[in-house]
């Protein structure tokens, strides 16, 4: 879907950290001396150089620096917008 929404303009890898349902088509990917792998899809890409990418990025852990900071920006801009959409929440007993 944005592969083709950006009309193919440039790869897309994906990085999961749990099988998606049923799926067995993403490669696994041990990283950090964690025997839990990661879960790595592309498209724009061969998928093994995908793979290879994901694993060598920085981080001594399980998951990317890179991809753990991404995750906890994008988590924080989640609950801002959330935050500002849902207004101010009252006390219990305010309804009028």
């Amino acid at each position: 879907h944005l592969h083709a929404a950006i009309n193919q303009r440039c790869s897309i890898i994906g990085v999961a950290k749990n099988r998606y349902q049923n799926s067995r088509h993403a490669d696994e990917v041990l990283r950090g001396g964690s025997a839990r792998p990661l879960f790595v899809t592309a498209i724009g890409m061969p998928q093994t150089n995908a793979s290879a990418k994901i694993a060598a990025m920085a981080g001594e852990f399980r998951i990317p620096t890179l991809i753990r900071l991404a995750d906890q920006l994008a988590r924080r801009q989640i609950i801002a917008e959330l935050d500002k959409t849902a207004g101010p929440i009252g006390e219990i007993g305010d309804e009028k």
